[in-house]
């Protein structure tokens, strides 16, 4: 079984794999940003010594501790 590589397929895509890549760095920087406005908070309450702010920060941090991300 012979395959024969066409290299200039992907020269004529390249505008398809560039999207790509825009859409991949945007997701990145939302999902940096998301997690830092409410990981930041979260992280601050649970390291506070009010336990009405401890206590609901370490039960949210543990639950998705302990989920898998794909079910996230």
């Amino acid at each position: 079984m012979d395959y024969v590589w066409h290299p200039y397929i992907i020269w004529d895509h390249r505008f398809v794999f560039i999207r790509g890549a825009i859409i991949t760095a945007e997701l990145t920087i939302y999902s940096v940003a998301l997690g830092l406005v409410i990981g930041l908070p979260l992280g601050l309450m649970r390291d506070s010594k009010l336990s009405f702010l401890r206590y609901p920060s370490a039960a949210i941090i543990e639950f998705f501790r302990s989920t898998p991300t794909l079910v996230q």
